[in-house]
């Protein structure tokens, strides 16, 4: 759900579902559906702030594979829709628009940046999932050092976090004698 700036329109969008419903603000009347033509599924809708797009995001998806997008309507969401290509093949939680243009995104597995500004990032962030797929937990033998990640699709990649000097790194830069077991 995402109110419009000056509060007279809401934008709902249903997990799963491809339809965007905009309601009014005084009475949650519906006043339209954007164009939500193609195979989507819409995860989640923000206003830019000037109440003149409104972005979703979510899947594409062509029967056979998906990939993530953001999908920006004009005129309130009631013209034309441009689509943008985002972060890599993992799938969207959350958007919001930006004071400037463009919008943040995040996403799973700790994925996370912006669309539509003048430098767009994507940023793999610090916070780790272990919701979505079989994560490997790893000990040293004294206990000072845990390892943590997953060895299967779709990443491979393994954090060691020091509890002795309270530090997160990569695998490869583990501290030196700190053999890990399961």
């Amino acid at each position: 759900v995402s109110f419009s700036p000056d509060g007279s329109q809401i934008a709902v969008s249903f997990l799963g579902v491809n339809q965007i419903l905009v309601m009014s603000g005084q009475n949650l009347s519906l006043l339209f559906s954007p164009n939500t033509n193609g195979t989507l599924i819409f995860a989640s809708v923000s206003w830019s702030a000037d109440s003149l797009t409104l972005y979703a995001s979510g899947s594409g998806y062509d029967g056979t594979k998906t990939w993530p997008i953001i999908r920006g309507w004009t005129q309130g969401g009631r013209g034309a829709y441009q689509d943008m290509s985002a972060s890599d093949g993992i799938d969207m939680y959350s958007i919001n628009s930006l004071p400037r243009g463009g919008v943040v995104f995040i996403g799973m597995y700790g994925r996370w940046g912006t669309k539509g500004t003048a430098t767009d990032i994507v940023s793999q962030g610090s916070i780790v999932e272990f919701r979505l797929f079989e994560a490997d937990l790893l000990l040293s033998r004294d206990g000072s050092t845990i390892a943590f990640g997953s060895h299967s699709a779709p990443l491979l990649w393994m954090s060691v976090m020091s509890l002795a000097d309270r530090s997160l790194r990569s695998v490869s830069q583990a501290p030196a004698g700190n053999e890990l077991i399961e």
